[in-house]
């Protein structure tokens, strides 16, 4: 069961920290925003999703870079 633990932390560090769903959470909060602003309010909650989605995304991935000593 360790091992299973073990590979789960690791799969989960490794997208945590890839810069490609990193590049791709940050177009799909642009987009959306893009088109709350054309809409006048009308896609509110899907914008406010893919940014709070992107935020925390880019949290996890800068305070891990952080606890692994920076980026090198």
């Amino acid at each position: 069961m360790g091992t299973l633990a073990t590979a789960a932390v690791k799969a989960l560090l490794k997208f945590l920290t890839s810069q490609s769903i990193n590049t791709l959470l940050a177009l799909c909060a642009f987009i959306s925003l893009m088109c709350w602003l054309l809409s006048d309010g009308f896609y509110a909650r899907e914008a406010a999703t893919w940014c709070c989605a992107w935020v925390l995304h880019f949290a996890a991935m800068s305070s891990i870079d952080i606890r692994k000593g920076g980026v090198k």
